[in-house]
């Protein structure tokens, strides 16, 4: 949906299964623009805390030439989506490591249920199903795209003098509306990536280009900016997300090579076991 404001999303869309190198250069690629990558679960685990650092920080790694002198570095200027079946975090649990603070502000993971009991849909509109929905909207996503980026940008170059200041201040009112006035450093550079979100779906709205109402892209981008820290942790955890991420990927990992239930064993050699007693039934695993 979002790959078709720009072009053909079966093009426009890349994916996560790359190596740092190649993600650099597809940065570069889209510089000042939009860059959306599929399948975060593709990208090598160890790889995918750099990934993160490497695309928000706007510049790639310093190489030297043949000669010995430093190569120049790639830089952009982006915004970047993903979507995957797991958060950075969790990918990262695998290989054993713990994601920090500043890779999970780069790479702001919203958990894709709206809560309304249909996925991703707050609402399905005049179809039967959220499936048909998608189905409805990968359709005509086919068909019409492109368009809506061009003219925006067309939009904004014509009244760029007159929507500076319009652009500042949905961004202030944004932070200003979603943030705790104890809230860190670290929360308040994410909001203001969600408010530029908002101030640019509100100009669209301006320009004609969204059949939105005024305020609609501002209240959406607040519910995602809400979700994100919730899951992010303003109380603090954070740590312990990430520690039930390591100990989840390890079960998933090792599974029965390395766990057997005392109480019903499957009489099949364990390797190096483990074992965890269930708090809730007593059973000793």
């Amino acid at each position: 949906m979002a790959a078709s404001v720009w072009g053909n999303p079966q093009s426009y869309c890349r994916l996560w299964r790359s190596t740092a190198n190649g993600l650099e250069g597809l940065a570069a690629l889209h510089n000042d623009g939009l860059l959306i990558l599929d399948e975060l679960s593709q990208i090598d685990s160890r790889e995918a805390g750099e990934a993160a650092y490497l695309l928000a920080n706007g510049q790639g790694k310093t190489r030297a030439s043949r000669t010995g002198t430093v190569r120049k570095s790639s830089q952009w200027s982006l915004f970047f989506l993903s979507a995957g079946e797991e958060s950075l975090t969790a990918l990262m649990a695998k290989s054993g490591q713990r994601s920090n603070a500043g890779q999970e502000i780069r790479l702001a993971d919203i958990e894709a249920d709206a809560g309304c009991g249909m996925g991703i849909f707050e609402t399905i509109h005049d179809q039967l199903s959220p499936v048909s929905m998608a189905l409805s909207l990968k359709q005509f996503t086919s068909q019409y795209y492109g368009a809506i980026g061009i003219e925006w940008l067309n939009q904004v170059v014509t009244h760029r003098q007159k929507i500076a200041r319009f652009v500042t201040d949905i961004i202030q009112n944004f932070v200003d509306t979603v943030i705790q006035s104890d809230a860190t450093g670290q929360i308040i550079r994410v909001a203001r990536r969600f408010a530029l979100v908002a101030a640019a779906g509100e100009l669209a709205s301006r320009f004609g280009l969204t059949g939105w109402k005024e305020g609609e892209s501002f209240a959406a981008a607040k519910i995602c900016f809400t979700a994100w820290l919730e899951a992010f942790g303003a109380d603090g955890n954070r740590e312990d997300r990430a520690i039930m991420a390591q100990v989840r990927a390890f079960f998933e990992s090792h599974g029965a090579s390395r766990f057997d239930s005392a109480n019903h064993p499957n009489n099949e050699k364990i390797i190096n076991s483990c074992y965890a007693q269930s708090t809730l039934t007593n059973h000793i695993f």
